[in-house]
C-alpha cells in the first residue's frame, strides 16, 4: 500500500528489524506459489478488453506516492511521485509522522492533479513499544494519543474533508503489529466522530487474516500478499479473500485488492521477469472486475527502492508495465467521484505550495547507507552488480562490481553514527567520481519501512565538495 509490510522494506539500519520479519512472510508466500512459477503464465486479458470497468469499481491508486521517500533508480531528488500518477489514479498514498504535521499543500498538490489522498498517519497515534508482535514491531496508542489527534486535527482539518482526502488509513496490518481491537476500534470511533464523511481505509497482512476484527466505523477492507502470480487461481489466496469478507462487521464495507505491482530479484528466480508481471496485474484486475465486493485496487508499488535498490516499483519496470497500470487505472478513474469540488485550493495554500523542507533537522544522524545506482535506464535491475556487506553502527556499505555506478550515501540525525556514515562517503569517494549525499530524519515505522522528512535539498555535484539532497 504499501502501505504495508511488503517486501523486504528496510532501507538498512533503522529498519533492519523489519526487513526480518518481512522476510519470513515473504518466504511464506515464495514457498506457497513456487509451484506456479513453474508454470508458464498466460496472460489475461479478458476483462482488459471491455471497453469500461465495472461501474463499482471507482478507485485506482498506489501505495508510496509521497511519503518522504526517494526512489534510488535514477539521479533525480524526487519524494513525490502525485504528478506522474495523476493522469490515471484517483488514489495515492500520503504520510504524516507527528501531531503537528501540516499536510494541507500537500494535499492540494494532489487536488489539482484530480487525486486524493489516503493519508497515512500512524506515528501520530502510535509508538512501538516492544518485540511482542507477529511482525516482531509492537505498537501501541500513546498514552495521550487523544491530545495528539486534537492537534493533527485541528491542524490539517480545512483539508480533511471528503472532497479533498479519498480516505484514512489509521495503521498499518493493526493485527500482525500487535494493536489490540480495543485500541483499534478506539481509534477509528474517534477519527470517524470527527470526519464522518471521509472512508477509513484497513489493510492486514495475510497471515493475520484470521485474528482480524473489523470496526463498524471501517468503510474499506484489504489485505495484502506477495508473490502469487495467479491469484485468481490460487486456492490459498481465495481463502485469503474469504476469511476477510467472513470479518466485515456491516453490509456496507466494501472490499480493496493491494497489486502485487513490483518486482524483486526473487521473483526472477522463481522464473518470473519483471516484463512477466503484465500477467499478475491483469489477473488482479480480472479478480477486482469478478468480485462484486471489490470497489478498489491499489498497486504496492509506483517508485522502487523502497526495500533496496533491487526492488523495482511501476515506474522502473518496461514500459509495457507501466502501460498496462495506465490502462487499467485509466478505466477505474473515469467511474470515479468527480474532482470538480477538489481543485478549489484551501484559503491558507492559495497564494503558494509550503515547501516540505524542514532546515531545523540538520542537527546530527542516527544511521548511514551507501548504495550504488546503477546507471542506464530506470528500473534497469542490476542485483550482481552491487554487494551489501554487513552493516556496522548504522553504515550499510554497497562496494562496486562493475564500472558505471553512481554511490549514493545517506545518513540519519544523531547518535554514533558519524564514524559509519563518514567511512561510507569515503568508500563512495574513492571509488566513484559522483556522490549523492542525503541528510534526513529518519522515523521508523513496519507500516512503510523507514519514513524520512527531508531536511536540506540541494543539487548533486562531483565528489569531493560533498553534494547534497534530500532522500
Amino acid at each position: 500500500m504499501a502501505g504495508h509490510l511488503k517486501y523486504a522494506r528496510a532501507v538498512r539500519k533503522g529498519i533492519l528489524e523489519s526487513a526480518v520479519s518481512a522476510a519470513l512472510v515473504i518466504v511464506g508466500c515464495l514457498a506457497s506459489c513456487a509451484p506456479d512459477a513453474a508454470t508458464p503464465i498466460a496472460k489475461s486479458t479478458a476483462a482488459l478488453a471491455e471497453a469500461a470497468a465495472p461501474a463499482r469499481l471507482k478507485y485506482f491508486g498506489f501505495y508510496f506516492v509521497d511519503v518522504g521517500l526517494d526512489d534510488p533508480h535514477d539521479t533525480e531528488v524526487k519524494t513525490n511521485f502525485s504528478d506522474e500518477v495523476a493522469a490515471f489514479s484517483n488514489l495515492a498514498q500520503m504520510a504524516a509522522y507527528t501531531p503537528t504535521d501540516n499536510l494541507r499543500a500537500r494535499i492540494q498538490l494532489m487536488n489539482d492533479g484530480c487525486l486524493k489522498p489516503f493519508v497515512s498517519f500512524q506515528e501520530v497515534l502510535f509508538r512501538q513499544v516492544d518485540k511482542v508482535a507477529p511482525s516482531g514491531h509492537h505498537y501501541k496508542l500513546y498514552d495521550d494519543y487523544r491530545a495528539r489527534w486534537a492537534t493533527f486535527r485541528t491542524t490539517n482539518a480545512p483539508a480533511f474533508t471528503a472532497a479533498k482526502v479519498g480516505a484514512f488509513y489509521l495503521l498499518d496490518e493493526p493485527v500482525w503489529n500487535g494493536v489490540t481491537f480495543a485500541e483499534l476500534d478506539a481509534v477509528s470511533q474517534m477519527v470517524k466522530t470527527d470526519f464522518p464523511d471521509v472512508p477509513i481505509l484497513l489493510v492486514e497482512a495475510y497471515p493475520s487474516l484470521g485474528s482480524l476484527q473489523v470496526p463498524v466505523t471501517v468503510d474499506w477492507v484489504g489485505f495484502d500478499r506477495y508473490a502469487i502470480f495467479k491469484p485468481s487461481m490460487n486456492a490459498s489466496f481465495l481463502g485469503n479473500i474469504a476469511t476477510l469478507k467472513s470479518k466485515l462487521s456491516t453490509p456496507n464495507q466494501r472490499l480493496f485488492l493491494t497489486i502485487d505491482d513490483q518486482w524483486v530479484p526473487e521473483y526472477g528466480r522463481l522464473g518470473v521477469s519483471a516484463a512477466q508481471m503484465d500477467s499478475t496485474i491483469a489477473d488482479y484486475y480480472d479478480l477486482a472486475v469478478s468480485d462484486p465486493m471489490v470497489i478498489g485496487l491499489l498497486g504496492y508499488l509506483w517508485a522502487g527502492g523502497i526495500g533496496g535498490i533491487t526492488e523495482l516499483g511501476v515506474r522502473n519496470m518496461p514500459k509495457s508495465i507501466i502501460d498496462l497500470n495506465k490502462q487499467i487505472g485509466t478505466k477505474i478513474k473515469a467511474n470515479g467521484p468527480s474532482c470538480a469540488a477538489s481543485v478549489v485550493p484551501d484559503a491558507a495554500v492559495a497564494d503558494a505550495r509550503a515547501s516540505t523542507v524542514d532546515a531545523k533537522d540538520m542537527s546530527g544522524a542516527d544511521s548511514a547507507d551507501a548504495r550504488l545506482v546503477p546507471d542506464g535506464p530506470p528500473g534497469d535491475p542490476a542485483p550482481a552488480d552491487v554487494a551489501v556487506n554487513d552493516e556496522t553502527d548504522g553504515a550499510t556499505v554497497a562496494t562496486p562490481k562493475a564500472a558505471g555506478c553512481e554511490c549514493q550515501v545517506s545518513g540519519t540525525r544523531g547518535g554514533n553514527s558519524w564514524p559509519a556514515f563518514l567511512g561510507a562517503l569515503a568508500l563512495c569517494t574513492l571509488v566513484r567520481r559522483k556522490v549523492y549525499v542525503a541528510l534526513t530524519r529518519y522515523r521508523y515505522s513496519p507500516a512503510f519501512g523507514t519514513y524520512s522528512t527531508p531536511s536540506l535539498s540541494r543539487p548533486a555535484k562531483d565528489a569531493g565538495s560533498m553534494p547534497a539532497g534530500s532522500r
